[in-house]
């Protein structure tokens, strides 16, 4: 081999080895398991559920339950806390229908997602402050976690 093959070889190599190969890290809730989105590492797991942080205001959490309350209680509920409702959907995602409900308190903007697997249910918050605007469709990190989900 001459020299200049050499040297293109190694050339390859050490650009090779600098680039890294990045790998989705999947995490486990009771029986399920899902893909940590892009960015967010786990801080807290509590038997069913889960906490993800993406510095030091972007958090989601994640909860296997099989006993969910009715979407209007849970409303209910957070209003009762002081959360100002401020809209909702539902739509499919998959195979999924999630139902999305939005709200605001101190300065942050609290989104809740609710949707079965299996023969639980799965509730979802996602916690961003209220100066940004919410990610939709696959640049919100929540997606991740539904899209993967099994």
């Amino acid at each position: 081999m001459d020299i200049n093959k050499k040297i293109l070889l190694l050339v390859a190599l050490v650009f090779i080895a600098s680039v890294g190969i990045v790998v989705a890290q999947d995490t486990t809730i009771d029986d399920y398991t899902f893909t940590i989105p892009d960015g967010y590492e786990v801080k807290e797991v509590n038997g069913s559920m889960i906490t993800l942080m993406e510095g030091d205001e972007h958090a989601i959490v994640v909860m296997i339950t099989d006993d969910v309350k009715d979407s209007e209680d849970a409303k209910e509920n957070l209003e009762s806390q002081g959360y100002k409702f401020i809209g909702e959907d539902t739509y499919s995602v998959g195979s999924k229908e999630v139902r999305q409900q939005n709200y605001e308190k101190n300065d942050y903007t609290v989104m809740t997602y609710v949707f079965s697997v299996g023969d639980d249910q799965c509730i979802i918050t996602f916690t961003i402050p209220s100066s940004e605007t919410a990610p939709e469709g696959a640049d919100n990190p929540v997606s991740t976690i539904i899209n993967s989900i099994k």
